[in-house]
């Protein structure tokens, strides 16, 4: 893929993003400003699509794939860091359960209701196995419905086209710390506005935030490149954006839920590192379809 070509994806990328996060920001965020949150996650696509016909090829070939059995690990990349998360907020004893969300039946641990979110097999009175199945699912069936509707839209662009093109240049290394600071900084807008942290914007923005999408680009790249596929990525996208919004437990102040949360994306970006960086060393300086083949069936 040509410079140019990488250049104007850019361009088209950042610019209609900053336009539709200053819009959602002044028609409010949690208000009737959130569709076009929706519609910003299809800019990087528009990107791939109209930056020039190599970006373009690019991102269908990646489409085309469906991703074989990296689709489930895709999952895990999407699941894990919220599971460490809340580990790691209950073995320090600095979270609680929800009981907004999820109060429990008074004198034992069945679920009394559940409050402000739907799920699949219903919001009421459950044991606790029919609330860990019920929760397992609807998990499940949210992180597909946002992986098709709104995470496939950054990932074809971020994933699909310019790790790829980077790859080629700088390798999967410094690549992927570039796609993970330019994805978040992409976000710099709605963040600065508190939409991710409303107590501390600038620090979130600034620092935060892009160390965890910088961590997250390790494992999303890594499942991109040996599947050959998007779809991985989207999946892992969508997951985690749909296991963060269930909060089981709640962190007993700002600095805990911010340690919880880095310390669940670093360990799983960190894991990653490790794999690019083996691979790399391994392959001596071969190609990225050399260093990491696709796991996908042929016929997928």
């Amino acid at each position: 893929m040509s410079v140019e070509s990488i250049v104007r994806f850019l361009v088209i990328a950042f610019l209609p993003a900053v336009g539709l996060q200053l819009f959602a920001i002044s028609r409010g965020l949690e208000k009737s400003g959130r569709p076009w949150l929706l519609a910003l996650m299809w800019v990087p696509a528009l990107a791939a699509m109209t930056a020039g016909r190599d970006t373009r090829r690019a991102a269908m070939r990646m489409l085309r794939r469906a991703g074989g059995r990296m689709l489930l690990v895709g999952l895990a990349v999407g699941w894990i860091p919220v599971i460490l998360r809340n580990a790691l907020l209950w073995v320090t004893h600095t979270g609680e359960w929800n009981k907004a969300n999820f109060p429990l039946s008074s004198g034992s641990d069945a679920i009394a209701g559940i409050v402000g979110m739907r799920m699949l097999l219903g919001q009421g009175a459950q044991s606790a196995a029919h609330f860990a199945l019920n929760l397992a699912l609807s998990v499940l069936a949210g992180s597909v419905l946002s992986a098709v509707i709104g995470a496939l839209g950054e990932e074809l662009g971020w994933r699909g086209v310019l790790q790829p093109a980077l790859e080629q240049r700088v390798g999967p290394w410094k690549a992927t710390l570039a796609v993970g600071a330019i994805w978040a900084y992409w976000h710099l807008p709605v963040n600065l506005a508190g939409y991710n942290d409303a107590a501390h914007p600038g620090l979130t923005a600034s620092m935060l935030f892009p160390l965890s999408l910088i961590a997250t680009s390790f494992g999303l790249g890594w499942i991109t490149t040996r599947s050959q596929s998007v779809w991985p990525a989207a999946l892992a996208h969508g997951a985690h954006n749909v296991a963060s919004s269930v909060t089981l437990l709640q962190s007993n102040s700002w600095i805990a839920e911010n340690v919880a949360t880095l310390a669940g994306d670093l360990l799983i970006g960190l894991l990653f590192a490790w794999l690019v960086r083996r691979s790399r060393f391994r392959g001596s300086g071969a190609p990225a379809s050399v260093l990491f083949p696709p796991l996908a069936c042929p016929k997928c």
